[in-house]
Parts: structure tokens; sequence; C-alpha cells
């Protein structure tokens, strides 16, 4: 062996972090590329429905019975009219008697950001 092969490495370990390098310098040129901050998710009809439940689930007499409706059950409409998205569904849940009682419900809802949904009434319509 003479010098030359000593001191350089494999040629795996120069395409390793050549390939290393490649990666990170690809994350971060687009995790920054034209944004002045986080980015906000995407809102769709299944992230209001999840926060229409938590609204309802706030009036029911006995929330830890509550068996909401999935969203692909029928009966169940979701639309978006605005900035605004309006859920139409159902939940099952005790009554002050304990009987398991179908409430039909119909919640407004708005995307504030940051995770946070505001609602613009929340109302059974049985």
């Amino acid at each position: 062996m003479d010098a030359s092969q000593l001191d350089s490495p494999p040629w795996w370990v120069t395409a390793i972090i050549l390939l290393v390098f490649y990666a990170g310098c690809n994350y971060v040129c687009n995790s920054t590329a034209g944004s002045s901050g986080p980015k906000e998710a995407v809102v769709d009809e299944i992230d209001a429905f999840v926060a229409s439940q938590t609204f309802i689930t706030k009036q029911l007499k006995a929330p830890s019975t509550a068996k909401f409706a999935r969203s692909w059950s029928d009966g169940v409409h979701i639309e978006e009219i605005g900035d605004r998205w309006v859920v139409r569904a159902y939940v099952d849940a005790q009554n002050s008697f304990g009987a398991m009682i179908r409430t039909h419900y119909r919640c407004e809802m708005e995307y504030l950001g940051e995770k946070r949904w505001r609602s613009h009434g929340c109302s059974s319509v049985n």
C-alpha cells in the first residue's frame, strides 16, 4: 500500500457524506423558501366535523356516553360556505334519565387559525 491509499476514505464514505449534505441542503432550501413563518395546515371538512363534536359534547348531559356519527355516515353533511363550515350530523348520548337518544345537530364553524375554531351556533334540529 502506498501513502495515498491510507489517506483517502473509501468511495462509499464519500458518497454517504455527499448524500447527507445534499439532503440537508434540500430540506433547508424547501422549508424556508418563500415563507415568512410556519405554514398553516390545510383545513378540510373532517377538521370542521371534529371541531363541531367538541362544541356539541359541551352541551350534552352525559358527554362520556356520546357516540358520534362517522363523517361518511348517512345523515352527515358537511359543506364549506365562504370562510365557514356548516356541519349537519348526529350524536347518540344518554339523556338525564339514562336513555340513549339520537340528537341531530347543526353547527356553523369558523377556522381561526392555529388549530382554533369558533362556533357560530350549534343547535339540535330534532
